[in-house]
């Protein structure tokens, strides 16, 4: 079964991890889920609309099985060979509508444009991220994660 599983997930072009209770739950595709406020289940995120290879258009994903009002997204994208934090270093996190719904803005500076991998933590509003330094998923201030390439 892990063999199958894993397969999959090779097989699959982005990947979510969700991270509760010590287990990792994948979820293959960031584009699925719910498309109401969803506070069942365990916490989750997703792209809604990633942005094609060159374009500056923002990046749009959705959260579910949390309150939105006490969470929010902290999203990387690795552009020349490391990660940089999303807008921006002094405002690294994005705020989730009430219907879960987020958009961030991820060409900010530099070649962002040509960013060839982009990651979106789920995160509660108390944390902090760290520059060029991917959130920890055993944190327990980080409670889900989405990965998409491009």
């Amino acid at each position: 079964m892990l063999e199958t599983l894993v397969k999959r997930l090779k097989d699959a072009a982005t990947i979510t991890l969700v991270v509760g209770s010590a287990l990792l739950y994948p979820i293959v595709g960031c584009d699925k889920g719910p498309t109401g406020p969803d506070l069942a289940g365990p916490p989750r995120i997703w792209h809604t609309s990633v942005p094609a290879f060159g374009s500056y258009d923002d990046l749009k994903g959705k959260v579910a099985g949390v309150e939105p009002s006490g969470h929010r997204v902290s999203t990387y994208i690795y552009v020349g060979g490391q990660w940089w934090m999303k807008p921006y270093w002094d405002r690294p996190l994005t705020a989730i509508s009430e219907n879960g719904e987020w958009t961030t803005d991820i060409t900010t500076g530099g070649i962002d444009q040509k960013a060839t991998a982009i990651n979106s933590y789920l995160v509660t509003s108390g944390y902090v991220p760290v520059s060029h330094v991917l959130p920890d998923t055993a944190d327990a201030l980080v409670l889900a994660m989405c990965s998409s390439e491009r």
